[in-house]
């Protein structure tokens, strides 16, 4: 009898979807960077503190669901995996860091632009990795010319 193994199914993603998830890559990465040393690639995760490789980091949203802020960088600081996933974004410490590196007010404007509403296109999307593409390689740029 022959070991028969099931075939996973998987669903075609649709443009915007593959859109969405290539400016996610560029807008992560560059996020991880420049959170991080551009020599050494280290970062401390902006809520506990820690100090982790870019690679091994994450770039975590203080406010989730909401498409007016996932590609703000203000929203969004380098993580760590326990920080983001296990502990669900630590939200009481990344607001309070926030507070501290933007003020209150910074912090409720944020969240003011976080109102359901926005809605991207494809072409959006590709924007936005068309800009972070080039930040990106800023960042990494910056470790030959400091």
């Amino acid at each position: 009898m022959k070991n028969s193994a099931k075939k996973k199914i998987t669903k075609k993603k649709s443009p915007k979807t593959l859109a969405k998830e290539k400016a996610w890559r560029y807008f992560s990465k560059y996020i991880r960077l420049r959170d991080c040393d551009a020599h050494t690639e280290i970062g401390k995760c902006f809520t506990c503190n820690k100090p982790h490789h870019y690679k091994q980091m994450q770039a975590g949203h203080f406010i989730h669901n909401t498409s007016a802020t996932y590609f703000d960088e203000m929203n969004v600081n380098a993580q760590c995996v326990r920080c983001n996933y296990y502990l669900g974004g630590a939200g009481a410490k990344y607001r309070k860091h926030l507070i501290k590196k933007y003020g209150k007010t910074g912090v409720e404007a944020l969240e003011e632009r976080a109102k359901p509403g926005t809605v991207f296109k494809i072409s959006d999307y590709n924007e936005i990795a068309e800009i972070y593409k080039t930040k990106v390689k800023q960042e990494v740029e910056k470790e030959f010319y400091e």
